[in-house]
């Protein structure tokens, strides 16, 4: 392999592996926006616990933990498509390594 072939291997390699850690970055950003709604349903749940809430108090409460769970799926699927694209740019960083070094 000559060096100049073998230099843009290696410059793709790089480039992969600077998206991958971007890509693993947003990963952990979502994993925190989700231990965030989920400490906000525990909030809902708590307050949905409380005896003295009205049957419109409970209504909110629970329209309130509805749109949180389903935020929580949202950022959840989110974060699974994320990994999905992690890894699929770890495996073309691998390709790449095997072409470089055969």
């Amino acid at each position: 392999m000559s060096g100049i072939v073998e230099e843009e291997y290696i410059n793709d390699i790089k480039k992969i592996e600077e998206e991958i850690n971007g890509v693993g970055l947003e990963i952990k950003k979502a994993e925190e926006k989700i231990e965030g709604v989920e400490e906000k349903i525990e909030r809902v749940e708590i307050k949905l616990s409380d005896q003295s809430l009205t049957d419109k108090d409970i209504e909110y409460w629970r329209d309130k933990e509805i749109a949180l769970r389903k935020d929580k799926d949202r950022l959840g699927e989110k974060q699974n498509n994320l990994i999905q694209k992690q890894n699929n740019l770890i495996l073309e960083r691998n390709t790449l390594i095997q072409e470089k070094n055969a």
